[in-house]
């Protein structure tokens, strides 16, 4: 059993993509299109000759690398054909990098981390998904009554999804209406744009708006990315003035998206009005594991910063 650790510039880019398509675990986050465009930089553990893939994007200070998690990339595999055993997901994590700075990654769902590396600090995180290969009215029947409710005094104000050709116009919305909230920042709207122009080409995502038919006012624009197995409730924003204008959107991207072999993926939160509100819509809820080792001087110069911003 060999696991190696590669560059981006030696990684044979259609055994790659290759293996995440036929994956027994596949997410988008996995394609090295995807990780080109949310990473600044990226290596990979590999097992044997493609069995199975570790994604590690990392960034550069002062010389040093730094593991993270990219944003708009929940879970990063090992992906794999087969559900890999124990034994191989410990070889995997023992070829970790020793000396980063920070270690800061997350793994699939079928991926549980073993009693040994502890050290790495897993911490179990949460996801909700709806099954779409149902009609409507079977998936609208688990609403609970919150949706419901707020549908039925709410949803006729709003008319059906438009869709929508620049992902700027999302994007620009988004910032207008969320960026006192979420602080993402330029480089982050930069990352977005530049993902969300790969994914339109790659034939992989869909940009869509909705009004309030009473005023004609846009009050909803968003963005999912798309695979053979999933829909992926990436990026959106709606006003806070349009009352029960956040249900309808997963209602309409359920109503549009239903009776299909794919997955509706919340890209779940563990911010309790957040997970509140999705599970307003019936999901099944499923966890996954993150990892985060800092390196003790990392640590020290963490808490050096935030003593000189109290």
């Amino acid at each position: 059993m060999s696991v190696q650790r590669v560059n981006r510039a030696s990684i044979d880019v259609s055994k790659w993509n290759a293996l995440i398509k036929q994956a027994h675990n596949s997410l988008p986050y996995g394609y090295a299109w995807y990780l080109d465009a949310v990473s600044e930089n990226w290596e990979a553990l590999i097992l044997n000759d493609y069995q199975a893939v570790l994604p590690l994007p990392f960034v550069r200070k002062m010389g040093f690398k730094l593991y993270l998690q990219p944003l708009f990339c929940q879970q990063l595999g090992p992906f794999s054909l087969d559900p890999l055993s124990e034994e191989e997901i410990i070889n995997i994590l023992d070829h970790l990098p020793k000396k980063a700075l920070r270690l800061n990654l997350s793994f699939s769902t079928e991926i549980t981390i073993p009693d040994k590396f502890s050290f790495l600090n897993p911490k179990k995180r949460l996801n909700q998904l709806i099954k779409l290969h149902k009609s409507i009215d079977q998936i609208k029947d688990d609403y609970r009554r919150t949706s419901k409710r707020k549908l039925k005094n709410h949803g006729h104000k709003y008319s059906g999804l438009e869709e929508i050709q620049d992902p700027k116009e999302v994007i620009g919305f988004y910032k207008q209406q969320l960026e006192s909230q979420v602080h993402l920042k330029e480089k982050g709207y930069s990352t977005a744009l530049k993902l969300f122009i790969k994914a339109i080409e790659m034939n992989s995502a869909y940009c869509y708006k909705f009004k309030n038919k009473e005023n004609n006012e846009w009050v909803s624009k968003g963005l999912v990315i798309l695979d053979e197995n999933r829909v992926i409730n990436l990026f959106s924003a709606t006003k806070k003035s349009a009352k029960g204008a956040n249900a309808k959107n997963i209602d309409l991207l359920l109503e549009k998206f239903h009776d299909s072999k794919k997955v509706f993926d919340f890209e779940g939160s563990s911010i309790p009005g957040v997970n509140q509100f999705f599970n307003s819509f019936g999901p099944q809820t499923t966890f996954y594991y993150s990892i985060d080792k800092v390196h003790p001087i990392l640590n020290l110069a963490y808490k050096l910063k935030a003593l000189i911003n109290k």
